[in-house]
Parts: C-alpha cells; structure tokens; sequence
C-alpha cells in the first residue's frame, strides 16, 4: 500500500475518492442527507446537518466523523482503503488545499445556512 502524496489536492486526490465511494449517493440529483459531494461547492456547502468539514479543527468536521466511525459509505457500498482514509485526513489536516485558486471561506459562508437555521423561522412565520 503506497503512502499519500506529500501533498495532497482536493481536484487530484479527493475528488476521485469522493467519486468512487461518495458521489453515486451524494450528488445534485439524489442528494442524500441534502449532501452534494460532486464538487467542492457542493461539499462546503454542507448537509442538512450544517457544516461536513471543520476548518479550524478538521477532526471536529462530520467528514471526518462519518469515515472515521466507519458510518459511510454504508455497508453495501465498498468501504474506502486505508489509503484512501490516509489521504482523506491529510487532506483535512494540511488545510484542505487546492491546486485552483478556490476560496475555501467563500464556499463556507455559502453553506452556514441550513435547515436547521431555517425551519424554526418558517414555524414562526406560520404561527402568526
């Protein structure tokens, strides 16, 4: 089993394991858990769950969560090697880089609102 890269990149090394394991249950059709990994919009854009990935402390993020805990992919999907695991947390860990000038805090704040912001509003609204 061969290390990850020294450096990793979400377009070079991410994408294609969110492509492989993420993306056939996690895309703008289906969406599963309101969840788009297709791109990186998509991924920073969060869940109905908020945020998937934690800038300030990638260990905190629900990304890291779901792998770690073994919670995705499901059981009838392949599971992710220990490489692709590896990579995965290196990727989180150095900052999530690019190789594309993408401005990761543009994506972020695209994604803070969510349903759980929302539909306490809504109720509101409907109760007047």
């Amino acid at each position: 089993m061969a290390a990850p890269p020294a450096t990793v990149h979400y377009e070079t090394h991410v994408a294609p394991i969110f492509q492989k394991h993420c993306v056939s249950c996690h895309n703008p059709q289906s969406m599963k858990a309101e969840l788009d990994l297709s791109t990186p919009e998509g991924l920073f854009r969060g869940s109905e769950s908020g945020q998937v990935v934690d800038l300030e402390n990638g260990e905190e993020g629900l990304l890291y969560e779901m792998v770690h805990g073994k919670l995705m992919p499901p059981e009838d999907k392949p599971a992710l090697s220990a490489n692709e695991i590896e990579t995965l947390d290196k990727w989180v860990k150095t900052g999530m880089p690019f190789k594309s000038k993408i401005d990761i805090q543009k994506l972020m704040a695209a994604g803070e609102v969510n349903q759980h912001d929302i539909e306490p509003l809504l109720l509101l609204r409907c109760a007047v």
